[in-house]
């Protein structure tokens, strides 16, 4: 089947994607929140600052890996993305 993408394809976009740099912008942060709440932020902004700011899914707490995962997908999906204001 052509256009569908097997495991390992997946898996190295994933681990590109995680390579790249991101910012900590006013949307990302609304978006992760929006998604996993504000606590769950905060402790994924204090595990970093604790990991000097680098993404490493293998330091994650396993208990709170795919929420950590989901924060930083969330900061880089918005970190291009103006804020909307009314």
């Amino acid at each position: 089947m052509q256009g569908v993408e097997t495991r390992s394809q997946i898996a190295r976009k994933k681990a590109l994607f995680m390579t790249r740099p991101r910012s900590c912008t006013k949307s990302g942060l609304l978006a992760a929140a929006h998604r996993q709440g504000a606590g769950m932020v905060k402790r994924y902004l204090d595990h970093q600052r604790r990991h000097n700011w680098t993404t490493n899914p293998k330091t994650f707490p396993k208990n709170k890996k795919d929420q950590f995962l989901s924060v930083e997908t969330r900061l880089r999906e918005f970190q291009n993305i103006p804020v909307w204001k009314p």
